[in-house]
């Protein structure tokens, strides 16, 4: 009787999940600039990045930190443009994210 209920909140639990996962939805597609390594980092895998889009998202006109791997950053750094074609998703109660970098 308990496996049963066990496994019946496991299945609720995994359908909750997966339908957290398909709210996945692009607030922000187009022109920003991203900015690489500005600030202190400690992670010898990643490094930090400022993406700060050229029009506002849900209002607000703020930039979005996120981290990229060391050989994205450095590339991103290196190039002359630092203007790019970036998608930003965010999740049912979730922060906004770059998921995209061109």
């Amino acid at each position: 009787m308990i496996t049963t209920t066990l496994v019946g909140a496991l299945v609720c639990a995994v359908a909750v999940f997966l339908a957290w996962l398909s709210t996945d939805k692009v607030v922000y597609q187009g022109q920003a600039s991203v900015i690489a390594n500005n600030f202190k980092h400690y992670s010898k895998t990643h490094r930090t990045l400022t993406v700060v889009p050229f029009q506002p998202i849900d209002g607000d006109a703020v930039p979005i930190i996120t981290s990229v791997p060391v050989k994205e950053a450095e590339a991103i750094a290196r190039s002359v443009m630092t203007f790019r074609d970036v998608t930003v998703k965010r999740r049912a109660f979730g922060e906004l994210r770059v998921t995209e970098i061109k």
